[in-house]
């Protein structure tokens, strides 16, 4: 999540939570705003080759919004994408 007028969302300090259920809960504190936390999941469940990592409540043009992102994953390691 970014808006170019102010800043980086995406990248900063993360927190991983107990994993139970294949999910993972995190808090961010992005290195552009280090008084935000933005806080979401990564899901990875047992099995699949989908990890879902979804941000909840991060700013977007004067607002806020969830934000889901799938990724493919691979036992091989080494396969790029």
């Amino acid at each position: 999540m970014r808006d170019a007028a102010e800043g980086n969302y995406d990248f900063g300090n993360v927190h991983l939570g107990e994993t139970r259920n294949g999910e993972t809960p995190f808090k961010l504190v992005p290195d552009d705003h280090p008084d935000v936390t933005v806080e979401g999941t990564i899901a990875a469940k047992l099995g699949s080759e989908i990890v879902t990592v979804t941000s909840r409540g991060g700013p977007l043009d004067d607002s806020t919004k969830d934000r889901t992102v799938k990724f493919c994953r691979f036992e091989d390691l080494g396969t790029e994408s």
